[in-house]
């Protein structure tokens, strides 16, 4: 017996990962070069790295939610599809387009 809150939940889950990954990212990325505008001032380091490090330590949340989300999926009883190939190069693109936006 399902329940009828079980359905609509799945792909709103899978759908607000990414989405969630990518708001928060931008904008701690691009707050971080004002947050730490006294650091950039007195030491010589490029300024890209602020940026790149919010995106990748935002990256391993991303990674420890959609794990998260695959438990979920294997308790639901979800099957895992092939289609499911092209989630890494489309996180690699919205990962470009992030460093990008910031």
């Amino acid at each position: 017996k399902k329940s009828c809150y079980q359905a609509p939940l799945k792909p709103l889950l899978a759908g607000l990962l990414p989405w969630i990954y990518f708001q928060t990212s931008i904008s701690a990325a691009t707050l971080s070069l004002i947050d730490n505008s006294n650091l950039i001032k007195k030491v010589n380091f490029p300024r890209e790295t602020l940026p790149y490090s919010i995106i990748t330590s935002k990256a391993i949340d991303f990674f420890f939610a959609s794990l998260l989300f695959l438990i979920f999926m294997l308790l639901w009883n979800i099957a895992i599809q092939t289609s499911m190939i092209f989630l890494l190069p489309l996180f690699i693109i919205q990962v470009i387009l992030m460093t990008g936006f910031s």
